[in-house]
């Protein structure tokens, strides 16, 4: 049965939890906001600099009963997911525990192509099933968000490669830009590392009404960073994720968290990091 599930490591060097969500959700919507700025000349012609797009979502659910088990539980799991939050951590967030996989471009692809090269599935360690394309599903293949690609096709076809990666074919439909690295394919209701944006650092998360019942309200936004976890435009290659830890204790070194990782793409430190150790 498809499981809403939230993944996060609360301690560096630490294993993974998975933090299944006992109550449907009540909303998940994307709710990107644009980084741009418009001139305009003499003659009223526009010129925008584009800056980006902040990729979005926000997650509620909306009165959980607090006088019962299973919704005490639910709130008592989700309270260090929130901190780790706060603290600077990301987490992954899946609609469908049995869909949780995310990719990476091996090589390039033109404009008008019909399949994508998928990497194979980055976060294989997270999902406690494997997880792959599979024909009807919908995937989303996107960029960082400073190149603003972004799309959503039909799975029709998966097909292994002689090169170690798959050809992800789509259902009569052709894709709508070029991609090389850093692009990914995921399923469209995964998220591989969602961290809680600054503006929305003192809106309470979790509301409660009267002690009776519980509600929340989260609003994510996907750390471009993740992107660039394949290497870069000049390392074309297939790349899984083997370092990443799973939910099993490991030696010291041997694996990293998703902060970690995250972390050494561009500051050579975790996302976490206390004003103390700056």
């Amino acid at each position: 049965m498809a499981t809403v599930e939230i993944y996060y490591y609360p301690e560096a060097g630490g294993s993974l939890i998975r933090v299944p969500l006992t109550r449907r959700l009540s909303r998940l919507e994307e709710i990107d906001t644009v980084d741009a700025e418009d001139a305009s000349n003499g003659y009223l012609s526009t010129s925008r600099a584009f800056r980006g797009v902040r990729r979005r979502i926000r997650v509620t659910i909306d009165r959980v009963n607090w006088m019962v088990a299973d919704g005490k539980s639910l709130h008592r799991a989700l309270v260090p997911v929130i901190q780790h939050l706060r603290n600077g951590g990301v987490i992954g967030l899946t609609l469908d525990n049995t869909k949780t996989y995310a990719g990476y471009i091996a090589g390039s692809i033109s404009q008008g192509a019909s399949n994508y090269n998928f990497g194979g599935n980055a976060f294989s360690v997270w999902p406690s099933a494997t997880c792959a394309p599979a024909s009807g599903d919908e995937v989303v293949i996107s960029t960082p968000p400073l190149y603003g690609k972004y799309e959503r096709r039909l799975v029709g076809s998966v097909t292994p490669s002689s090169y170690g990666f798959y050809y992800v074919g789509f259902n009569g439909e052709t894709l709508a830009y070029n991609y090389e690295s850093p692009s990914m394919l995921r399923w469209h209701g995964f998220w591989p590392a969602l961290k809680l944006p600054q503006d929305s650092l003192n809106s309470p998360p979790i509301t409660n009404e009267h002690g009776i019942s519980w509600s929340l309200d989260l609003t994510l936004e996907e750390d471009p960073a993740v992107y660039y976890l394949s290497g870069d435009e000049y390392e074309r290659r297939p790349r899984i994720l083997s370092t990443l830890g799973g939910t099993t204790a490991y030696s010291p070194g041997s694996r990293f968290t998703i902060d970690e990782a995250l972390g050494n793409v561009f500051g050579g430190q975790s996302r976490i990091t206390p004003a103390r150790s700056r």
